[in-house]
């Protein structure tokens, strides 16, 4: 296509009598990851993260390559004192350590500073949350949620199909359907709601566990740094 794309990334190969689509590894020289709170010998904590990422995965990977990991963090803490359940990243993975002194790098998500639902600290009933007036968006959302039927697997995409979980939560009929959503949360059932730029997990059933059956569905965007 360009100078940059000369090589081929993909090829077909035959695997016992079928063929599939080879997508060739690349190493990874640089892993750029953030957490909330890393300690001096660079264990990270995501407790106020909005999403458990693959930050791990991409620690992992560039190790393998023999590349470096740097972890970004908002709180550096002292060795010791970090509850070993709550690190997602083990300090022998990471190279550096960063401390965002600047408040503007540690937003929780592109419009949001900090939200304790997004963080699973709290969840806010649905009862408290005003209901969508009626109008052509609303007559739109209502005649799509009349396709749905008793466990029917509903995938929410960003924007107003956001809403449809809304109306069937007016309708009393939350717990008959799973809802997931296109960037990859999956529960059985919860309510998320559009609230400006963001998707908001507003109540999520008894019996799931917000960060085994949500956050760690999520499906974190990774800006990976070739040097």
């Amino acid at each position: 296509m360009n100078s940059s794309a000369k090589d081929d990334i993909v090829k077909v190969i035959d695997f016992e009598g079928e063929e599939w689509l080879f997508y060739k590894s690349f190493p990874v020289d640089v892993a750029l990851i953030r957490g909330t709170s890393i300690d001096e010998n660079g264990n990270l904590t995501m407790e106020n993260e909005g999403i458990i990422n693959e930050g791990l995965s991409v620690a992992q990977a560039a190790k393998n390559s023999g590349g470096i990991v740097i972890a970004q963090a908002e709180f550096l803490v002292k060795n010791g004192t970090l509850n070993p359940k709550d690190v997602r990243v083990p300090g022998a993975l990471v190279d550096y350590i960063v401390i965002a002194t600047d408040k503007d790098c540690c937003w929780q998500t592109e419009g949001t500073y900090f939200n304790p639902v997004f963080a699973g600290h709290i969840k806010v009933p649905t009862k408290v949350l005003p209901r969508l007036e009626m109008g052509h968006r609303k007559v739109l959302l209502r005649r799509a949620a009349m396709e749905l039927r008793e466990n029917n697997l509903v995938n929410l995409g960003y924007g107003m199909p956001v809403d449809v979980a809304s109306v069937i939560a007016e309708e009393g009929v939350l717990e008959k359907v799973k809802l997931t959503t296109e960037a990859g949360t999956f529960s059985v059932r919860a309510v998320f709601q559009l609230v400006g730029d963001d998707i908001v997990l507003t109540e999520i059933a008894p019996g799931i566990d917000l960060e085994r059956d949500v956050f760690r569905g999520w499906i974190f965007v990774l800006w990976w740094l070739k040097i």
